[in-house]
This record gives structure tokens, sequence and C-alpha cells, in this order.
């Protein structure tokens, strides 16, 4: 007796109380040997899962990566600011401030950017940093 029709199936778990049902049925042609059609209808339901595996992980980073908002400041962006000059231990550096700059959309570009990037970043050959007393002041040290 040759079977006509084949049918695999297997739940995968998923993790955190989920699972996953894969069925796969195919047609057996008379040719064929049943015991190969089901290892290979078996693959395939792995296969399947697997590939899901891969497609959910893959969503999961571009969920995570979400585009910034911010366009990096240009160079005359930068240079616009007004600075002042500081000295710590680390050597020279200058400061830009929300009052030093006021009306000045540049800052508020630089500031955003910063925000986005974790409070540092390194542009155009220099270091800018956000001071976590005073957000409203931003460092700057050639790199």
């Amino acid at each position: 007796m040759q079977p006509v029709e084949l049918e695999y199936s297997r739940t995968f778990n998923l993790g955190d109380y989920e699972s996953e049902r894969i069925t796969v049925r195919v047609s057996v042609d008379v040719t064929e040997n049943p015991i190969d059609v089901f290892k290979d209808t078996k693959a395939l339901a792995f296969s399947m899962h697997e590939d899901g595996k891969l497609l959910e992980e893959s969503k999961k980073v571009a969920e995570a990566e979400e585009p910034k908002k911010t366009e990096k400041p240009s160079l005359e962006e930068i240079s616009s600011l007004r600075y002042v000059d500081k000295t710590s231990d680390k050597g020279p550096y200058k400061t830009a401030s929300k009052t030093d700059n006021p009306n000045n959309p540049a800052f508020q570009k630089l500031q955003n950017y910063l925000t986005e990037h974790d409070g540092f970043v390194i542009l155009h050959g220099f270091k800018f940093w956000k001071f976590s007393n005073n957000p409203d002041i931003l460092g700057r040290r050639k790199k």
C-alpha cells in the first residue's frame, strides 16, 4: 500500500509562553519512496521554522534601529557658535552655552544631535559633549 498524501506537523517552542505550529502537507507520487518524502517534509518544516526565526530576529533589529531625527550639524553651523575658552586637567577646551547663543538655531541643532547620540559625538575633527549637570552647556575639544 502506497500513501497518496503525507502530512507532517510540529509545534516549536518560541519561549515566553509562545509556540508556533508548522504543518506541511505533500502529495506522494507512486514512484517516490514514502520514507524519503517524510524525511524531506520534516526537513522542510524545520527549515521553515529556522527561516521564521531569522525573519523575527531581523524584524526586532529593524524596529530597534530607529532613524535619528536630527540632521548632523555642518562645520559652518558649528563654527557659527560663540565659545568660551576653558581649561581642565585634560587640557584646553571650549564651551558653548544657550545663554551665549540665544537665537542661534545651530546651538539647538547641536544640542539635539548630542541628545540623540547619548551626549557625546565626534564631528568635523572635534569632540562634542553635553555636561550632565547642565545640558544647556556643550563642550568642544579638538580630536
